[in-house]
């Protein structure tokens, strides 16, 4: 075999493999494409058998072991995910799953690290332990599993019992992803080493893979999708206490960190109490838009939480001008109502000055406007 794979070939696993092992992210994006590298253990195995000690089968052998590596941190970072997932009984089936995989690429891993003269016994030991470890089959029940084909679907059990935190899904999802990564990897060797049919696995695999990531492409978006009402269920832990900095501050702190793609706005501020809520509501304060909610809190403490998924610059100079010809004459509401009219798909929040408003946001310069004279604050994104 004079080459390994083609020149091409070769440049397009090395673009997939850097994404690979570059970080959660980027390996994502190419989950669905990883079965060509996986394909290369094939040849490789056979060039090693030949006592080959070529250049590219040394870089190969590197990035196997690297991705070794990658799995453990992000086992390691996936150890809450498992927690959950033991707690619905489902641990022993996925973790007897995972360990067959793991020592079945471990074993492999084995032979290319080992000196030509014992090779031969390493790649006994590992065909042996491939047939042990139920060979293909562990890697078919981690499809079934992923794909909801079997009585229990992973991602569905990560997705409501993380509260479809995204980041816990991308994690999990690119924990399976290494899984499958090492397990089709050890399946092609052996396939090769016993003299079955590798381009029949390749094809199958590509296709399974291809239905893989669009599995979890969709689990993650529902979490993306799915934020607001999501949002709104987890602050409900946060409206205990009634100190305005202290629980702004929690809240921003939790949805930044949650929710990290969006831009959050988080105000809170005391409600003047009257006996005729209907008829003061609109000379107290005014909202008008979509992309907000709001938590009541005893003692008249209001929070309201407004947000915007994707960045959007507003006209300032536009917002100032309509303020300041309105702010004057007109009420509360008429201010809200005239800029909402200049600034269509904006969310526009104006209260009165006399009520004390601790708030934090974290909407770029450009995308949020703010502002408070002697009667009211201002406050508007996209």
């Amino acid at each position: 075999m004079d080459n390994i794979t083609k020149c091409s070939d070769k440049t397009d696993i090395n673009k997939i493999m850097s994404k690979v092992l570059k970080g959660t992210q980027t390996f994502l994006e190419v989950i669905g494409e990883v079965v060509p590298f996986c394909s290369v253990a094939a040849k490789i195995i056979k060039e090693i058998q030949n006592n080959s000690e070529r250049q590219d089968i040394g870089d190969f052998t590197n990035q196997v072991l690297q991705i070794g590596e990658k799995l453990d941190d992000i086992i390691n970072n996936c150890s809450q995910i498992n927690n959950e997932i033991e707690k619905l009984g489902m641990d022993v089936k996925f973790s007897k799953i995972e360990e067959a995989i793991k020592t079945q690429y471990k074993y492999y891993t084995e032979i290319l690290n080992e000196v030509p003269e014992l090779r031969v016994k390493k790649t006994e030991d590992f065909c042996d332990h491939y047939l042990r470890t139920k060979g293909e089959s562990s890697l078919n029940e981690l499809y079934d599993g992923v794909m909801g084909n079997e009585e229990i679907d992973i991602l569905e059990i990560v997705k409501n019992y993380q509260s479809r935190d995204r980041r816990v899904m991308e994690e999990f999802c690119a924990h399976l992803g290494y899984l499958f990564l090492i397990g089709i990897s050890a399946l092609m060797a052996y396939a090769s080493l016993k003299g079955l049919d590798v381009s029949k696995r390749e094809k199958e695999w590509t296709e399974k893979m291809a239905a893989i990531k669009s599995q979890m492409t969709s689990a993650i978006e529902y979490c993306i999708k799915n934020f607001e009402d999501q949002a709104k269920t987890d602050l409900q832990k946060f409206t205990k206490n009634s100190y305005h900095e202290l629980l702004v501050d929690r809240i921003f702190c939790f949805l930044e960190k949650k929710y990290y793609w969006v831009q959050w706005s988080v105000k809170a501020y005391r409600q003047p109490k009257t006996w005729f809520p209907a008829f003061t509501r609109d000379t107290n304060e005014y909202t008008i838009g979509e992309r907000h909610f709001t938590l009541s809190e005893a003692d008249n403490l209001k929070i309201v939480v407004s947000y915007c998924a994707e960045r959007q610059k507003i006209d300032q100079e536009q917002i100032q001008q309509t303020f300041t010809d309105i702010v004057q004459k007109g009420k509360i509401k008429d201010v809200a109502e005239a800029i909402y009219e200049k600034i269509p798909n904006s969310f526009v929040h104006v209260i009165k000055s006399s009520n004390n408003i601790t708030e934090k946001n974290n909407f770029s310069d450009l995308c949020y406007y703010c502002i408070q004279n002697k009667n009211c604050h201002l406050f508007v994104h996209c």
